[in-house]
C-alpha cells in the first residue's frame, strides 16, 4: 500500500486577500511504479480526472514539464499552468499559478 498526500494552496482570489488553501491525504492499494505513472500521465487527465476538461503539456524540460490545465463543472471553469518536477518511480512535485 501506498500512501500520497496532496496539497493545493492558490494565489489570493481576485476579492480576498486570503489564500485557499486545502489538502488531502488518501491510501491507494498499488505500487509506486503505478501510481507514479498514472499521476504523471498529465496529457490524459480528462480522461480519468473529475472536471478536468484540458490538460496539454506546453513546455518540456530535462527536468521538468509545464502543463496548461483547465478544470471546471458546468458553467463554471477556470485555468491555470502547473509546473511538474518528476522523479520517476519515487515522487512528483508540482506548483501551479493562474
Amino acid at each position: 500500500m501506498l500512501m500520497m498526500r496532496k496539497s493545493l494552496s492558490t494565489h489570493p482570489l481576485r476579492s480576498f486577500t486570503s489564500l485557499i488553501q486545502a489538502e488531502k491525504s488518501a491510501v491507494f492499494n498499488c505500487n509506486k511504479e503505478t501510481l507514479f505513472s498514472i499521476v504523471d500521465d498529465a496529457p490524459n487527465y480528462p480522461k480519468f480526472v473529475p472536471w478536468c476538461s484540458k490538460s496539454v503539456i506546453v513546455d518540456q524540460k530535462p527536468d521538468h514539464y509545464l502543463v496548461e490545465l483547465e478544470v471546471g463543472y458546468k458553467y463554471f471553469r477556470d485555468s491555470y499552468v502547473s509546473k511538474v518536477y518528476p522523479y520517476p518511480h519515487d515522487k512528483i512535485t508540482t506548483s501551479a499559478k493562474n
